[in-house]
């Protein structure tokens, strides 16, 4: 994204400072949308370009204050800032603004949750969430953490998949890329972003805390299904039996397909889940903020233990 530099310098008078951050707002989002850097650019570029705005937002004598050191994308930055004007009206009675801005190419050409797009993103996340449920086993004793980055198509679903910081362990990273493809498709991306732009998404394991899975499938309908489970008990009576399943319900609450996704380690138990699920059924009405991205169901994993 674009960072503006920590000073402001006004010309003539003070500015107050809620007028000013509103007046910004507005100018990065006009700026995004002609921000098409070169992709073979590469490097943390990051260039500092001093200018005045005018009182009906207009630019003026825009000047190269800190060079990123590669002057083709020096240049581009500086043609897009006055292709784009005019801007907003400076929100003060003053002729002129100076402003140092600081455009940072990696940082604005990626989206995550700190972009404009909140509500996209927060669909996005709940899709995703829907879907993520790593287990805890006597073997987990430390937290991981992937990052991933892809793009999302005019059709909602997940291209160029690649994992950009890897958790260390290759299990972890295949199952963090298996989640995020099982979600799409997704909600395609604001038609106010003009080309597809990478998407950086960060999945996180604790072993100490219940992973925060903002879903549907609260305490409530899990303790539901797993009160009609009764498994068989294991030779090891320090085991307990656990399955993760795959479940579909209808915005009325019932159940439309539950698919076993991750085994107990015993057919018999795995079928006993499944049954259990549908006797279960119905669950508490879907409300619309639940539902899948076009769709009037929710869907989500579950991991019963008993």
């Amino acid at each position: 994204m674009l960072i503006m530099s920590p000073s402001i310098a006004i010309e003539n008078a003070a500015q107050s400072p809620q007028n000013m951050d509103d007046w910004l707002s507005d100018f990065r989002k006009q700026i995004k949308t002609n921000w098409k850097p070169d992709k073979n650019i590469d490097g943390n570029l990051n260039t500092v370009i001093e200018f005045y705005v005018t009182k009906d937002g207009k630019i003026e004598a825009p000047k190269i204050k800190q060079s990123s050191g590669n002057s083709r994308y020096d240049n581009y930055a500086k043609d897009v800032l006055i292709s784009s004007q005019p801007y907003t009206k400076l929100p003060q009675k003053e002729e002129k603004v100076l402003i140092s801005f600081t455009f940072k190419f990696n940082d604005y050409n990626q989206i995550d949750e700190n972009t404009v797009y909140k509500d996209w993103w927060k669909d996005f996340q709940h899709q995703v969430q829907a879907n993520w449920h790593p287990t805890k086993t006597s073997s987990t004793k430390k937290a991981y953490k992937t990052t991933v980055s892809f793009f999302i198509s005019d059709k909602g679903e997940v291209e160029h998949c690649k994992i950009t910081k890897s958790s260390g362990s290759s299990g972890f990273d295949k199952y963090a890329v298996k989640t995020l493809m099982s979600g799409q498709p997704y909600k395609p991306m604001p038609k106010t972003v003009s080309e597809k732009v990478p998407i950086k998404f960060t999945f996180t394991f604790n072993p100490d805390n219940t992973p925060d899975v903002h879903n549907y499938f609260d305490e409530a309908i899990i303790g539901q299904i797993e009160r009609r489970w009764r498994p068989k008990i294991n030779k090891d009576e320090n085991e307990r039996n656990e399955i993760s399943l795959k479940i579909i319900v209808s915005k009325g609450g019932f159940v439309e397909s539950c698919e076993v996704v991750k085994s107990s380690g015993d057919l018999y138990n795995d079928e006993l889940a499944v049954k259990a699920v549908y006797k279960a059924s119905p669950f508490k009405r879907v409300e619309d903020e639940y539902l899948d991205y076009g769709k009037n169901v929710t869907s989500g994993i579950v991991t019963l233990r008993r």
